[in-house]
């Protein structure tokens, strides 16, 4: 039997030299803007730019830390995930904490997750600064980012609402 060993040799990381375009030849395919070719290899986290899983209001992803240890295994894209809801995941049966959210919530009354309602004409500005300054730290240390506004598991009419055993595919 053959032994085969592949060797990651540590690449000086840069800023991203982006927005990326796609080949004309093979949509697939990814150049920056000085014409290079992007290979994009990352690892995914449901809670990078939401928190999720975390009744403490206080607690918050280190960002940094998370960055760190993307460079550690070479990689260099992150998809900035988004959830529309507010307290489920599809992978846990609970009411699942999930912020900060794109509107702020003034009312008046309540949503079905017992929280004011939210005011859909008044973004909230703590989302999309959290957004700003991870989409600027993770460019700066040389990632790319998908940033998904919209997931889909929110549609998914198959499970009652707020309250939802683990999908069944």
């Amino acid at each position: 039997m053959t032994e085969l060993r592949v060797e990651l040799h540590k690449v000086p990381r840069a800023p991203t030299n982006g927005p990326l375009k796609t080949s004309k030849k093979n949509p697939c395919y990814f150049f920056d803007r000085a014409g290079r070719p992007v290979y994009l290899t990352g690892s995914h986290d449901w809670s990078n730019f939401q928190e999720i899983f975390s009744d403490d209001p206080d607690a918050e992803l280190d960002f940094p830390k998370y960055l760190d240890w993307l460079v550690e295994r070479n990689h260099n894209f992150i998809r900035g995930w988004h959830w529309e809801q507010t307290s489920w995941t599809q992978f846990a049966g609970d009411r699942t904490p999930v912020r900060p959210m794109p509107f702020l919530r003034t009312g008046p009354g309540n949503a079905l997750d017992g929280s004011p309602r939210f005011d859909c004409t008044r973004f909230d500005e703590v989302f999309f600064s959290r957004m700003r300054q991870r989409l600027q730290l993770a460019a700066e240390r040389g990632f790319y980012v998908s940033v998904m506004l919209f997931q889909g598991w929110s549609t998914d009419n198959r499970r009652p609402a707020l309250h939802c055993p683990l999908p069944v595919f």
